[in-house]
């Protein structure tokens, strides 16, 4: 299983200027804190399409999250995991978890297994 602490629900950009931890809108509730080892629950994406690429340079740098947990697939966030993958480097689990469900977790520590299955 992966374990980390889990970020609260906040939708979260993953931009080019991103400061390489995870981070990228000065205006999110969470900016400036790193979300390497941690299971960000994000209810939605905000951002541009470089969103993969700054993700699959968290992976490959060691600033990943340890999962991810996301309301609805995001196609171009989740194509960094993929990229990361074919590359055969550590990659960060993404689960799908339906919206109302992100507050049984908050503020829990929370692990997401290789299967999806979400535990706190």
């Amino acid at each position: 299983m992966t374990a980390g602490l889990r970020s609260p629900c906040a939708k979260r950009s993953y931009r080019p200027d991103a400061d390489r931890r995870g981070t990228g809108s000065r205006r999110h509730p969470q900016h400036g804190m790193s979300i390497a080892d941690k299971v960000p629950f994000l209810p939605g994406m905000i951002g541009s399409s470089s969103a993969s690429a700054v993700l699959l340079e968290l992976v490959h740098n060691g600033h990943a999250p340890a999962a991810i947990v996301l309301h609805e697939p995001d196609a171009i966030l989740l194509l960094g995991l993929i990229v990361a993958r074919e590359m055969s480097w550590r990659t960060p689990v993404a689960a799908r978890l339906d919206r109302e469900s992100f507050e049984t977790f908050r503020g829990l520590v929370t692990r997401v297994g290789e299967d999806g299955v979400i535990a706190a």
